[in-house]
Formats: structure tokens, sequence, C-alpha cells
């Protein structure tokens, strides 16, 4: 039987995440770890212990497969772990857009400020002015000429 192919992110990019995840030392960022350095290095499976010798999509579900018994199975002290391993196996085969552990913007607070509404590099036009009544826009009711 053909094996499915898998389509990873670049190694630099899973390598970056790694490093990352091994600064923040939770459970979650450990299973993380352990999925991506899995991925990159490869070895046994981080939660079911299965030498694959070639990751492939089938070793990529069984250990899928063993993190959600665990996460979605009877509480326990491995399911932030499994959580994490999860979450990196997944974002790793581009099934979702965030990275296990979010990379921390090192500018400061002013130099990641936006700028103001209506300048050139903020690319938007002010907001019209407050029609008569203070209403932007929507149905203000009839005018004050229009009442009885």
């Amino acid at each position: 039987m053909p094996s499915i192919p898998i389509r990873l992110r670049d190694r630099e990019i899973l390598e970056a995440q790694l490093d990352r995840c091994r600064q923040v030392d939770n459970s979650f960022t450990q299973g993380a770890a352990a999925g991506l350095r899995w991925l990159t290095a490869g070895g046994t499976g981080p939660l079911t212990g299965t030498l694959a010798t070639s990751i492939d999509f089938e070793s990529i579900v069984h250990e899928l497969a063993t993190a959600e018994d665990i996460i979605y199975g009877p509480p326990c002290t491995g399911q932030d772990y499994a959580r994490g391993l999860e979450h990196a196996l997944l974002w790793a085969e581009n099934a979702t857009s965030g990275p296990p552990v979010p990379i921390i913007d090192s500018r400061t607070p002013s130099q990641r400020r936006r700028p103001p509404v209506g300048s050139a590099a903020g690319g938007r036009r002010p907001l019209p002015a407050p029609a008569a009544g203070g209403h932007r826009g929507g149905h203000a009711g009839p005018a004050a000429s229009d009442r009885p």
C-alpha cells in the first residue's frame, strides 16, 4: 500500500520552534518539544514509544491518536504534555497556524504601536464626522423638523 505523503514546515522553522519550546518550562512545552524533536531527529515516538524507520503519515497519525486518547481520557498528569505534542505535530503539518509557543516580539511597546488612523502608514481613512444628532450612520429617527 502506498504511503500518504506528509508536508511539514521547513526544518529551520521546526528547529527554531523547538529552541523556543525549550525556553519555556511546563508540561505543554515539554510535549511540544518532544514532538518537534521527534520530527526533526527521529527515534521513538514520544507517546507511543514506537521506533519508526522513517517518520511518515502513519507514524504521525499513531502519535496523534495516542495524544488524543490521553487528552480526552480520564484526567491524568500527562494531559498537558499530550496537548503540547498534539499542537506541535498539527502545527508542523500546517494544520494549525499558531506555533506551540509564540515568538516573543522583542520590540518595545512604542515600536509595536500601530500608526494613527488616517496616517499614510495606517492605510485607513478617518471615520466620517458624526451626523446631526450625534450618530455615525444608521437610522437616528425623524429629524426635528419632521416631528409634530
